[in-house]
């Protein structure tokens, strides 16, 4: 079995998995939303990188519900295998049915990075979020997420340029802690593949398409499913003397 066969079944078994996982969203209600990130990353030191991300987010029928975005981070990268990270999000909404909130996010989180097999790059992403929510005119509210991430990158095609097409797949799970809170999307999971194309000079092109569980609003029930449609932009910067082999 050739290698390019090989490949062909492994993404054709994750699309499977994906349709598995949210099989029961046709009995759900279904939202289309639409997001826009970039991302931009500086190696400043051999083991340490500075990164952030800004983004839009927006119902794709009406726009009744937006928000957008900011999250300047750290990362430090003691090895190959794993890497520590934490930071800060900013995330202010603006909802026409609800109450617009300020949400101040902290967090914390580790990335192992394992196993590898050549073109297929796996990674486990774990952290902790501080949650702040400041809805408007009424009290602010706090409660911690535990949130699960696994990767998988695929390799499909790489230059003597050092061009780089890849498919990235992905799995999230979302756990709270204490008080409950209010907010229009409450998550629980998300699954997402996409294609994603870096380019000679270390950008990074990637449309996602991304299926989400969620509630709307103080329901009980987690019975929407959302359809999120991600564009995302990366930008990799690095001192001469910081360049090393990223792992995308």
């Amino acid at each position: 079995m050739n290698v390019v066969y090989k490949k062909f079944i492994l993404i054709l078994v994750f699309l499977i998995s994906l349709q598995v996982f949210s099989q029961q969203a046709d009995e759900k209600i279904v939202t289309n939303q639409i997001w826009v990130d970039y991302y931009q990353y500086f190696y400043f030191k051999p083991k340490w990188t500075y990164f952030g991300d800004a983004g839009y987010r927006t119902l794709a029928k009406d726009f009744s519900w937006q928000m957008i975005h900011f999250r300047p981070s750290i990362k430090y990268i003691p090895s190959d295998l794993w890497e520590a990270l934490g930071g800060i999000g900013f995330f202010q909404t603006f909802d026409k049915d609800n109450t617009n909130t300020f949400e101040i996010r902290p967090w914390q989180g580790a990335r192992i990075k394992w196993p590898s097999y050549k073109s297929f790059l796996f990674s486990h992403f774990i952290r902790i979020e501080e949650r702040i929510i400041l809805p408007k005119g009424y009290a602010a509210e706090f409660n911690m997420r535990f949130r699960y991430r696994l990767n998988l990158n695929i390799n499909i095609y790489k230059s003597n340029k050092d061009d780089l097409l890849f498919i990235p797949i992905y799995a999230e799970w979302f756990f709270d802690a204490g008080q409950k809170i209010h907010e229009t999307f409450s998550n629980r999971s998300r699954y997402s593949i996409g294609l994603a194309y870096r380019t000679p000079k270390n950008w990074i092109f990637g449309f996602y398409f991304v299926r989400q569980n969620t509630k709307i609003g103080d329901d009980e029930e987690f019975d929407t499913a959302d359809h999120l449609y991600q564009f995302k932009i990366r930008r990799h910067l690095f001192k001469k003397e910081s360049k090393e082999n990223e792992k995308y």
